[in-house]
């Protein structure tokens, strides 16, 4: 869970933590323990893990590789991944 949080971070994106297993992201869900990435109302993606939700993101904004998001989050946020919620 850390080094998807982290991977966002790095990218400058903003997830919301759902559950302990469940990361969000405007209308994708991340599960870091098994790499799904699941668009809301549509099936999961085949390919999994970062690379795959990387290339969700690039999909849903349009863009052929990810662009540098400016989503600022809370320094005291990014590490509370031991928190069932991530408050943002």
């Amino acid at each position: 869970m850390s080094e998807a949080i982290d991977w966002f971070v790095r990218h400058g994106y903003r997830p919301y933590r759902v559950s302990a297993h469940q990361l969000k992201w405007r209308s994708l869900s991340y599960y870091p323990s098994t790499g799904t990435v699941r668009p809301d109302d549509a099936p999961s993606v085949k390919v999994k893990g970062l690379a795959a939700l990387e290339q969700a993101m690039c999909d849903l904004l349009g863009e052929q590789t990810l662009p540098l998001g400016m989503e600022s989050m809370p320094q005291d946020a990014i590490r509370s991944t031991t928190d069932r919620t991530l408050e943002l």
